[in-house]
């Protein structure tokens, strides 16, 4: 399990280039849309970790994937949930 860490956005990063580089074969090069809840930011985040797993995906010379929020809407929402919690 991938936390909500420096290790942890590492690890989310091997998984998403493992999954998109060598499990999904796309020989045909048919359009793919991935929908997952990765847990990570567009953005450094305010633990100071830099988003590894979101950069990789959407780098042009990696997988190269777009998001399709940011294409619709000029730029990535600044949160994607709302939750109350007890202690803030």
């Amino acid at each position: 399990k991938s936390t909500k860490s420096q290790e942890g956005e590492e690890l989310r990063e091997r998984q998403i280039n493992l999954l998109l580089k060598e499990l999904i074969k796309n020989d045909k090069n048919l359009p793919v849309v991935l929908c997952a809840d990765l847990n990570a930011n567009p953005i450094q985040n305010k633990k100071g970790y830099d988003p590894l797993c979101y950069n990789s995906i959407i780098d042009k010379d990696n997988l190269g994937y777009q998001s399709v929020y940011k294409l619709a809407n000029g730029k990535e929402p600044d949160y994607t949930t709302w939750k109350l919690r007890e202690h803030g």
